[in-house]
């Protein structure tokens, strides 16, 4: 994360300084330092391979461990969904294969809640609490099931609730439950995983060390585990329109950007499933390129 903040920094200053005569190597290196020295000294603690608390969570996602405005001016605004998963081998815990922890960024407009759209900024009061960290464990069921376990939310940063420079945070709310969403982490992590086993097996065969016996088989294990089948074509249809009417409802008014990382589809599949959810009945229908978020008689 430091090295990516350090370009950051790096090419803002450059393309800052586009229009000012050029100033020697080491006075600018200078003043990067100084820069990054807020984000160096809020550094968070080195991962240690397991999420079992909001504090092992944010390190594993290299959350800084202060909000100070100076801090996170210097960090800048972090991807939506950052997802870090990690095998786990825990003799007192056998059912147990993975635990994970990802970061969820979302605005909020007067009361309501939206995620974050890729192009939205953040303003620096808004940071501190519109940021949240989700992190659980994976197990496999008596019936070979992959499922979530547990499941922790809780703030970015500690103490961010209470920082009274700060916009008014509301906590946890229904709104922001329904933000997260369980099928989702379930199935990112799943799939992070065994990507992680691809990369390992392929190291392995360019000469790398080949993994321990131990590390192959939870890896081996997470992917002849069974997963939670797919819903049919029609109740995904009816789950997309209730979400779109939601994100509607809320103040959103690009939401196919949403529903596409909401459903793990692309942009273009999203605006496909809602025209068919016109067609279904699931929603009304309207002029061509215009929000209407109104129930069809399917819904109604």
């Amino acid at each position: 994360m430091l090295r990516y903040c350090w370009q950051v920094v790096y090419y803002r200053r450059v393309a800052a300084d586009n229009t000012r005569p050029a100033r020697p190597a080491r006075q600018l290196s200078g003043s990067i330092e100084e820069l990054l020295a807020p984000l160096l000294a809020a550094a968070p603690e080195r991962p240690t391979g397991r999420i079992r608390s909001l504090r092992e969570a944010r390190n594993a996602l290299r959350i800084p461990r202060s909000a100070e405005p100076e801090v996170l001016h210097v960090w800048g605004k972090p991807p939506d969904f950052q997802l870090v998963a990690y095998p786990v081998d825990d003799p007192e815990q056998p059912d147990l294969v993975a635990e994970f922890a990802a970061l969820r960024v979302i605005r909020r407009e007067g009361r309501k809640l939206t995620p974050a759209e890729p192009s939205a900024r953040l303003r620096l009061r808004e940071k501190s609490n519109l940021l949240w960290v989700v992190c659980g464990s994976i197990v496999q069921a008596a019936d070979g099931t992959l499922v979530i376990e547990s499941l922790s939310i809780g703030p970015a940063f500690e103490g961010q609730l209470s920082r009274k420079d700060d916009d008014i945070a509301c906590g946890v709310t229904s709104q922001l439950l329904r933000l997260l969403s369980p099928p989702r982490l379930l199935a990112e992590t799943v799939e992070r995983l065994l990507q992680q086993r691809h990369q390992l097996e392929k190291l392995a065969h360019q000469g790398a060390r080949p993994m321990p016996d131990r590390q192959r088989a939870v890896y081996n294990k997470i992917a002849s585990g069974r997963r939670t089948p797919a819903p049919s074509a029609a109740s995904q249809i009816e789950a997309i329109a209730r979400y779109y009417l939601q994100l509607c409802e809320l103040g959103s008014r690009h939401p196919l950007p949403a529903l596409a990382r909401e459903f793990g589809i692309t942009r273009t599949q999203a605006r496909d499933r809602i025209h068919k959810a016109r067609e279904l009945g699931y929603l009304k229908h309207g002029k061509q390129g215009r929000i209407h978020p109104e129930p069809g008689p399917r819904l109604t």
